[in-house]
């Protein structure tokens, strides 16, 4: 046999002893590795997965122009008044409406807050509803609205700037006293007993015409305090009522009425 054959025979063995060895090796280090199709499989899942989670956007409800989370400025002698139903709320357009209304009613409303604001609203009927729903949270019955320039500048005398819309809430004074004043005596801010309201307490409690009313719940009968403190009365509460009677003061326990 020659070298050169013997060459090529070791040539042979080799390589075929090689190949026995490698192969498993091969196969090993491709068994960990997935291949271009498994790769091409898998990518849209691992994107999937990390990808963000799309999410429904909500319907946006509109927003009311010049609506404010408590539009009305209660007053200080107001807060803390039990809320009302919305739907006992009653809107007057103007003071001059209002005034007629509790003339005939005969009755009588305190101002316990107050709106304005320096721009008109678009949607007036909308900013009308959201007006007496939050007039209803601070206790209001009546809401009375002021659109005039002039009307708006006589009821919000403090305002700085010039002002297009505003607002007042009342509440009802639903219990009193029950009694009648001397129209003279009230010109001089005395309040002199004439008479009593129709099933009025007031008598029974011990009071008399001619009695001059000097405090209720310890302020002056014709002291602001009067007000509000009444608009928080119920009928049939008592309180204690101070009078001047022939030159003498006395003191008495008045049972509320109907106002």
């Amino acid at each position: 046999m020659t070298k050169r054959s013997l060459f090529s025979l070791s040539f042979t063995a080799l390589l075929a002893a090689f190949l026995a060895i490698g192969s498993p090796l091969l196969r090993v280090a491709t068994a960990d590795q997935p291949t271009a199709a498994v790769l091409n499989q898998e990518k849209p899942a691992k994107i999937a997965a990390t990808a963000e989670p799309v999410v429904a956007k909500k319907p946006v409800p509109p927003v009311l122009e010049m609506t404010m989370r408590k539009p009305f400025m209660v007053y200080r002698d107001s807060r803390n008044l039990p809320a009302k139903p919305v739907d006992a709320v009653r809107l007057f357009e103007t003071d001059s409406v209002f005034k007629r209304f509790t003339d005939d009613a005969k009755l009588t409303a305190w101002p316990i807050g107050e709106f304005s604001v320096g721009a008109l609203p678009k949607n007036e009927a909308a900013f009308r509803q959201v007006l007496c729903a939050h007039a209803a949270q601070i206790g209001a019955d009546y809401v009375v609205l002021f659109t005039g320039i002039d009307e708006i500048d006589r009821n919000f005398p403090v305002t700085m700037n010039q002002q297009f819309y505003g607002a007042k809430a009342y509440r009802r004074v639903t219990a009193r006293l029950g009694i009648k004043c001397d129209e003279a005596a009230a010109k001089k801010k005395t309040t002199k007993i004439s008479g009593f309201l129709p099933e009025s307490r007031a008598e029974e409690s011990g009071l008399r015409v001619g009695d001059i009313v000097k405090k209720v719940d310890g302020v002056s009968a014709d002291d602001v305090q009067y007000w509000c403190k009444a608009i928080r009365w119920k009928v049939g509460d008592k309180v204690k009522t101070e009078i001047e009677r022939d030159g003498k003061t006395v003191e008495l326990e008045v049972e509320l009425t109907a106002g």
